[in-house]
Parts: C-alpha cells; structure tokens; sequence
C-alpha cells in the first residue's frame, strides 16, 4: 500500500484537528464483500476514493459527521430507502445537516438534505463532496 490517498488525508486531519480517534482499515475481503453487497442489494458501489478511504479508516465519526464502515454501509441505506427518496442513491456518510450520496444515474455527488432527501448541491468527487461537509462540521 502507498499511504492513504487525498480523502483519507483529509478525514485524517479533521479528526486530529478536534483530537477524535482514527479507526483501522477494513481488509480487502471486507471491502469486497461491500461492493459485492452494494451491487446486489443497492444497484451500485461506493466509488473507489470511498473504498480508498474505507481501507485506511474503516468507518469514522468527528464531531457529528461520520461516514459509514464496511460492515454497516449497506443496511443503512437499506433502511433509509425504507422512507422512500433514495433509491438512485448510495448513502456514504452524513451528519445533523449532510446527507453525502453517490447519485446512482448519474455518477454525480449530491449533498441531500437528511430531512426532505432533495438535492441541496452537486459535488464533481466525493473528495469535494467530504472537504465540503467537513469545513460545515468544524
């Protein structure tokens, strides 16, 4: 492995910013498994700066913002499409104010709002996607 890519840097700085813990990675069978999983039961995979940052940090939580680990991705989104709104989507992190989503259609990073599920910004990475929720939750 090279070290962790931009976003996991990033997650990694915040959390030493406000002195919050930094969890193991996930293994490359746990990650598998998720994108085998998120294929079968959600219509796609997170993207691979995600899965880049799911195998430096498998899961994380500064400061009301967390982003989803391995083991729990899938069932949360599972149980979020129960309400209805989310289906084209793959939810992989969020906080009081962000929902931060792959849209599924189009490739696209939306911001969703946690309550309504409309788009409030559209995002060209997940990476600007994650800095943008992470300069709301400092």
């Amino acid at each position: 492995m090279t070290g962790p890519g931009v976003v996991a840097r990033r997650w990694r700085a915040f959390a030493d910013e406000l002195g919050y813990p930094v969890q193991p990675g996930a293994s490359a069978a746990a990650v598998a498994v998720l994108v085998a999983e998120s294929h079968a039961l959600l219509g796609g995979a997170p993207p691979p700066e995600f899965l880049d940052l799911l195998r430096d940090q498998d899961g994380g939580e500064v400061n009301g913002l967390r982003f989803h680990a391995t083991r729990d991705l899938v069932q949360v989104n599972l149980d979020m499409r129960e309400g209805g709104g989310l289906d084209d989507h793959v939810v992989l992190a969020g906080g009081g104010i962000w929902l931060c989503a792959l849209h599924l259609p189009s490739g696209a990073f939306h911001e969703l709002d946690p309550v309504t599920v409309e788009v409030v910004g559209v995002y060209p990475s997940f990476a600007a996607l994650l800095t943008a929720a992470i300069d709301a939750h400092r």
